[in-house]
């Protein structure tokens, strides 16, 4: 009897042993991941400060570069009034204002001189672009406008466009004069300087047809052709 109530004191005293042992494992398996979560913490600030530093410093010499970097400003070329070869480089209209003005002077067939109040300026028709004077068919196209608008008084609206270059559309006596010397065979239409303008594309297609003016020859040379040999 004895000897069974040492047994179990003995087997008592072993599972206390073992339960101490298993706590004390447990506690220090949670110590270990408490320390191991704050060593984990303790790099990702580290970390998250470095980058944060070098994103700045990133940023800060991105800045400095650009201040630094050249101001380039891209100026768009003129284009050359009545250059009906080159529908690209005529610049947009920049103003646009109407004005009764006195023909005081016709330059050539498609080039007129306005007096608006104590001011006279030159203005290229717009639309049109007209033989020179000193090519075929030229001192023609010339008496022709002048026989239309000399000393005159005329509606214009006046197309001022970013080289300085004035245009108008000019009306006279109720009449568009634009589309009367390309609808005679005695201008071109300028698609060059004013693109959609369909009542002028009609009217040289109908002056083509009728061989009116500068079609009654068989390939007549365009203006702008004739400025570039000559110039």
């Amino acid at each position: 009897m004895a000897k069974t109530n040492r047994k179990k004191s003995s087997s008592q005293s072993s599972g206390r042993k073992k339960k101490k042992k298993n706590g004390r494992g447990i506690f220090r398996k949670l110590l270990l991941a408490l320390i191991l979560l704050v060593v984990i913490a303790a790099v990702a600030w580290f970390f998250r400060d470095a980058f944060g530093a070098f994103s700045d410093q990133v940023r800060h010499r991105i800045s400095e570069t650009r201040q630094k970097l050249p101001t380039v400003t891209i100026t768009p070329p003129a284009a050359s009034p009545g250059t009906a070869g080159s529908p690209a480089s005529a610049p947009p209209p920049r103003v646009q204002e109407q004005l009764i003005g006195r023909i005081v002077e016709v330059v050539d067939g498609d080039t007129i001189k306005i007096a608006s109040g104590d001011t006279v300026f030159p203005l290229h028709i717009y639309g049109i672009d007209a033989p020179e004077v000193l090519q075929e068919y030229g001192t023609v196209a010339r008496d022709i406008l002048r026989d239309k608008v000399l000393d005159g008084e005329a509606e214009i609206q006046v197309i001022t466009r970013r080289d300085g270059t004035r245009y108008g559309r000019v009306r006279y006596d109720g009449r568009d004069i634009a589309a009367e010397m390309v609808r005679g065979g005695h201008a071109w239409y300028d698609r060059s300087n004013a693109r959609n303008e369909q009542s002028l594309a009609d009217a040289e297609d109908a002056a083509r047809r009728t061989k009116q003016g500068i079609w009654s020859v068989k390939n007549p040379t365009p203006p702008w052709e004739f400025r570039s040999r000559n110039h």
